[in-house]
């Protein structure tokens, strides 16, 4: 089954749980590694080996293992936007629910908040914003 994510990126926020209210992008190698960072500056990780699939229409299933001792295993379902992710080292386990966020810009857009309030995406664009990779 080919990896839906590889060579993607993806960003979401966290509604609950110790990093409610952050915001986070993980961009997904084509060599079948994951780096993420926290949005707005802290927390940056390392490239880890990370293992996905499709679990049904549209919802996909994604984990890996950071160098800090921490495994974040994460569903997002594509229809409603909503994910929800367990983080878990040796001594803790934690259930977050979330939202995507729209996609990472891609190279050489602009990133400057009045462009992209005067920029109108056009309605293919607004319902791309939170699709995940099939």
């Amino acid at each position: 089954m080919a990896d839906p994510f590889r060579g993607k990126s993806l960003r979401w926020s966290y509604q609950d749980g110790p990093t409610a209210g952050q915001e986070y992008e993980h961009v997904f190698g084509t060599d079948g590694t994951v780096t993420y960072r926290q949005l707005g500056g802290g927390t940056k990780g390392h490239a880890a080996s990370y293992q996905a699939a499709r679990l049904g229409k549209g919802i996909r299933i994604m984990a890996y293992t950071s160098a800090e001792g921490w495994t974040l295993t994460t569903v997002i379902d594509q229809a409603s936007g909503k994910i929800v992710s367990v983080a878990s080292n040796q001594d803790q386990l934690f259930v977050q629910n979330g939202r995507l966020l729209e996609a990472a810009p891609k190279k050489g857009s602009s990133t400057k908040a009045s462009d992209r309030r005067n920029a109108r995406p056009s309605k293919r664009t607004r319902r791309q914003q939170v699709r995940v990779p099939r």
